[in-house]
């Protein structure tokens, strides 16, 4: 499928104006170094398949060290591979060096001290080819209006299609996430996955379970809390892959998961985004339901409701931290919204549940219960009259904050008072 010389597109009708004007000056500063100054990834895929392009990463042969000599107002980042990030009118834009895979020696090398193989700086072909998908790797040269494709990634992108570049068997097990990433594409772009990549998903899927949870993370947030969530929750499920993902789901959960994808979608076309934590609380619920049940029937009246709930919020999450990354602010977010559900239910102590700061989420969740009939609709509607607004909620949730942020300092303060009267009596 690859090719060391690419096939040449050209753009007559692109709009320079999509490119952001801050931009131009690093292409400039570049090509006039004697470099390359090329786009390459999402950006040029959006734009041809009719969306918006967003993110606008730059790749160029020079080195890390070069680049910064040519960009203002830039600086090297990275551990395992250099990135340029310059910053221009308050936005960062990355720029990155020709990579290839490391071969077959470095891998071993690396794997015998129980790291990654890092990459190695290449040429274009080879950045090229060890991309994951051919949709992916089409570069576009924003001066001459030209697409460079190594891979058949433009006839890929015409007929809508996402297909690995190298065999998706060796590619997904090299690292796993790429099936989530295909999963993702597929239903952000509405795309058709190649037979091929199927199969070999179905062949890997397992293999998620290795992946680390911060990583897991991250992707669940871009796969389910940028628009397309609902299309996301479909695909993964056609591929048989939320299971691998998050283990602990519930055959119950389903109504309530797809719902809050289409509440997800709607919030972020309306200019507001849920957190991950919500969403981390969504797959969750009904297991903490579950668990909330066999350990109060294994408390046998010794405990109090409230006593019951904290322990089962507790046990749930760290299930979880096994394969997805949950940290503290999060987790206090997720126990205040599960035990919310109780006192919104009974309508008991209204004042006081009012000022709690996890209000307006548990109300959210709580209306998405009541939603697939998981909840009363009648209360669902009360508490969404009464709950205070947006603004307010976030000058609580700050307040909450700094008074921690206080606390901690106090903290710190009094274990490092000295005693004066230790050697009084000396």
């Amino acid at each position: 499928m690859t090719t060391r010389e690419p096939v040449v597109y050209t753009l007559d009708d692109f709009d320079d104006e999509i490119i952001p004007y801050p931009l131009w000056d690093i292409f400039r500063r570049l090509t006039e170094g004697g470099h390359d100054a090329l786009l390459v990834g999402g950006c040029l895929r959006d734009y041809l398949v009719g969306r918006t392009p967003k993110d606008f990463d730059t790749v160029t042969d020079a080195h890390p060290t070069r680049i910064r000599e040519l960009v203002p107002k830039s600086k090297i980042i990275g551990r395992r591979f250099l990135l340029v990030h310059a910053k221009r009118r308050g936005t960062k834009f990355e720029i990155a060096t020709y990579r290839k895979d490391p071969s077959a020696v470095q891998k071993q090398r690396a794997a015998a001290r129980g790291h990654k193989a890092q990459n190695v700086y290449g040429n274009q072909a080879e950045d090229a080819i060890r991309r994951d998908f051919t949709a992916n790797a089409l570069y576009f040269d924003p001066i001459e209006h030209e697409i460079l494709d190594y891979v058949n990634g433009f006839e890929d992108l015409r007929n809508r299609v996402l297909r690995s570049i190298r065999n998706p068997y060796e590619s997904f097990a090299e690292d796993p996430v790429r099936m989530l990433r295909a999963a993702r594409f597929a239903a952000k772009l509405d795309f058709t996955i190649d037979p091929g990549d199927v199969e070999a998903i179905a062949a890997n899927k397992e293999l998620l379970q290795n992946v680390s949870p911060a990583r897991m993370r991250d992707e669940l947030s871009k796969m389910f809390l940028t628009g397309h969530g609902e299309a996301s929750l479909a695909k993964m499920q056609e591929l048989d892959l939320l299971s691998e993902v998050l283990p602990n789901l519930t055959a119950d959960a389903d109504d309530l998961i797809e719902q809050a994808m289409i509440e997800s979608d709607a919030r972020y076309e309306g200019g507001h985004k849920l957190s991950t934590a919500y969403l981390i609380a969504v797959f969750l619920w009904h297991d903490y339901v579950e668990t909330f049940e066999i350990m109060r029937g294994e408390a046998d009246g010794q405990l109090t409701l409230g006593q019951i709930s904290a322990d089962a919020c507790h046990t749930v999450i760290r299930r979880a931290r096994e394969y997805v990354a949950i940290n503290r602010e999060s987790t206090d977010f997720i126990v205040g919204i599960f035990r919310l559900q109780y006192a919104l239910e009974t309508k008991r102590s209204v004042r006081r549940v009012l000022q709690n700061r996890y209000i307006r989420a548990g109300v959210h969740l709580y209306s998405i219960r009541a939603l697939v009939g998981d909840a009363d609709p009648e209360t669902a509607a009360f508490w969404q009259e009464c709950q205070p607004s947006r603004e307010e909620a976030q000058r609580r949730r700050h307040a909450a904050r700094m008074s921690k942020s206080s606390q901690r300092r106090d903290r710190r303060r009094r274990y490092r008072q000295p005693d004066h009267n230790r050697f009084a009596d000396d």
